[in-house]
């Protein structure tokens, strides 16, 4: 409907949807292994991608990390990936104090992927408030899904679609770590 909006013809419009691997999203416990190698402890919610836009709004969840723990719950936030903004979200965590409620894995193999995901009691789309985020799905929450994970998105239009709040999802005020943590 935007592109339509913006003058181009609807015949030459195509959604093409995305699509997961069921092959190798498929849901499975999490390795208790890996879970202490990462020094992950208590409820787990985290993100999976790259870390080089600020569309995806990471510092959310270092800052719902740092906020959890500061009132006593045991949470931590599992960061997976790597990109040009990870030293900027790494300091971020630093400054918020949240010592090893964050935890960033850096880049890992495509193979290692779905046992990353296993780890996550919630899988979190923190995108900000604007056009793009407002209109692209992205593909990660789908991979979620298909490991059964729970999905807690920004309540932007393309995220919600995906989640459909108490139906698959939550959704949550885009841009409030009070809104995320709560």
């Amino acid at each position: 409907r935007d592109i339509v909006a913006r003058g181009i013809p609807p015949e030459r419009v195509f959604v093409v949807p995305n699509g997961v691997d069921a092959e190798q999203f498929t849901p499975r416990p999490p390795d208790p292994e890996l879970r202490a190698r990462l020094g992950l402890r208590g409820f787990v919610f985290g993100y999976v991608s790259n870390l080089d836009h600020p569309r995806e709004g990471q510092e959310l969840l270092v800052e719902a990390a740092a906020r959890l723990r500061a009132r006593g719950r045991d949470a931590t936030c599992l960061i997976v990936g790597d990109g040009r903004r990870r030293a900027e979200l790494e300091e971020r965590a630093r400054l918020a104090e949240a010592g090893d409620a964050v935890v960033f894995t850096g880049a890992v193999p495509h193979a290692d992927v779905p046992a990353h995901y296993a780890l996550l009691d919630a899988f979190v789309v923190p995108r900000r408030e604007e056009r793009a985020a407002r209109h692209v799905t992205p593909l990660k929450p789908y991979e979620a899904m298909a490991m059964e994970r729970a999905l807690v998105v920004s309540d932007l239009p393309a995220l919600r679609e995906i989640a459909a709040p108490d139906e698959r999802g939550l959704a949550f005020a885009p841009e409030d770590p009070d809104a995320l943590v709560a």
